[in-house]
């Protein structure tokens, strides 16, 4: 299979903030502020999408919710990457509606872990798109005061062999 590698990431560039899974989110707001003053901070826009910080039992939003942040933002020509707000136990209910040909056709760079993985498994199998398993923005961006010397190298090391940015 031939994987497609999603454009290059430069600073000033959009990052979308997707919830695929976890409800999290507004229970820690001062963790989403944080995370996004840190991406901001490495010269970055950050741009939430409509259940990122929506609470629906143990979810952001029903699964059609939480697949239209993605495919929105997969349309979306500003938003160059998507970073997983944080994992969970639900991203599986969302494959059956995320648009794969849209996906294919608009290569972004995707970044998270944990349950995150379901979405890259299938990004992978379904629309050929080379992803990142690397940090999110509630446990690693928004944990701490600063932004940890390993998560910034972890990006750095990640993603710099694809030239998308140098901090």
């Amino acid at each position: 299979m031939n994987l497609i590698k999603p454009y290059p990431l430069t600073i000033g560039d959009t990052i979308g903030i997707v919830s695929p899974s976890s409800g999290l989110a507004p229970r820690v707001p001062h963790r989403v502020e944080r995370g996004i003053r840190h991406l901001e901070a490495l010269g970055f826009t950050v741009r939430l999408a409509p259940h990122a910080l929506g609470a629906r039992g143990y979810t952001s939003g029903t699964p059609e919710e939480r697949a239209s942040d993605i495919n929105s933002f997969f349309a979306d020509r500003d938003i160059k990457a998507i970073l997983a707000m944080i994992g969970g136990n639900h991203t599986n209910q969302i494959l059956e509606y995320i648009d794969f040909p849209l996906v294919s056709q608009n290569p972004k760079i995707v970044v998270g872990y944990s349950d995150i993985t379901v979405l890259h498994l299938a990004l992978q199998r379904e629309a050929a798109l080379t992803t990142f398993y690397g940090p999110a923005l509630l446990p690693q961006f928004g944990e701490h005061p600063e932004l940890q010397a390993y998560t910034k190298g972890l990006l750095k090391n990640e993603l710099y062999s694809f030239h998308f940015f140098d901090f």
